[in-house]
């Protein structure tokens, strides 16, 4: 078995903003380097074992590359996310601006309707 590993990002996880894609990316290193550095290959560098563990470390590689290209996705997913994201954020900036310079010009022209509306009562 493996050292203790962070579970898997998931492509919700991501979406739901609790992932970013440079921890994906961290996540994505962490298992490579753990192919690297665990005792299985050590053993079979260093030697020892038999065929048995050799293909168990197959496997292993195939099981952390496989979670390698998964994290990328999921990093390519959360990166167009936040630029989609980015996107509408900008948009409804844009739009508040509008309202509030819209609210403005009516409350202005209110208070010239009240003006003309006192003129109106001082004159009679």
């Amino acid at each position: 078995a493996s050292p203790a590993s962070p579970p898997p990002a998931t492509a919700k996880g991501v979406l739901s903003g609790r992932l970013d894609a440079d921890e994906i990316e961290a996540r994505a290193k962490a298992a490579a380097a753990e192919a690297l550095t665990s005792p299985k290959a050590a053993a079979a560098a260093a030697g020892e074992g038999d065929g048995e563990s050799v293909g168990e470390l197959k496997e292993e590689n195939a099981r952390l590359r496989s979670t390698i290209g998964s994290l990328r996705g999921e990093a390519q997913q959360a990166a167009a996310s936040a630029e989609a994201l980015q996107r509408q954020a900008e948009n409804l900036s844009k739009e508040y601006g509008k309202v509030v310079a819209q609210k403005e010009s009516l409350e202005n022209r209110l208070a010239d309707f009240e003006l003309m509306g006192d003129s109106v009562k001082k004159e009679k």
